[in-house]
């Protein structure tokens, strides 16, 4: 899962657009700002997107049918990249609950396909290291 620190605090994991993180390189504030939610729709988006993209994310929504073991304030203030926000995390975090079946099912479909294609992946990665070839026969 890619994740961006700044000044050793995590304040965004994927996806991470390639303008957004030269931007926090640069100390682009007004530009880092355009890759920053200002309101909780786009608050709400954010985290969808953030869900959708990680692994580890849709696993957890997957085993559990809902969101709500990633309803922590730390995991949202991350996913939502609200460190970097003016807004509110407890009111990013109130509208996700309120909304959590509906945002579930939005994501449901792009989890699935998340951990599919990374199961896959490992089943490729782990037949190539264990292959005849890899070991020289």
């Amino acid at each position: 899962m890619p994740a961006l620190e700044v000044d050793s605090k995590l304040v965004a994991i994927d996806p991470l657009e390639p303008e957004f993180v030269e931007a926090i390189l640069l100390d682009d504030k007004p530009r880092t700002e355009g890759f920053v939610p200002k309101n909780i729709d786009e608050a709400l988006a954010r985290f969808k997107d953030s869900v959708a993209a990680s692994s580890y994310a849709s696993s957890v929504i997957l085993v559990h049918g809902s969101l709500g073991p990633l309803l922590s304030h730390d995991f949202i203030e991350v996913v939502a990249r609200l460190k970097l926000s003016r807004l509110s995390t407890n009111e990013v975090l109130r509208a996700i609950r309120v909304n959590s079946a509906a945002i579930y099912e939005d994501v449901r479909a792009s989890a699935l396909r998340v951990v599919a294609l990374n199961y896959i992946r490992e089943l490729v990665w782990l037949r190539r290291a264990t292959s005849p070839k890899s070991r020289g026969y």
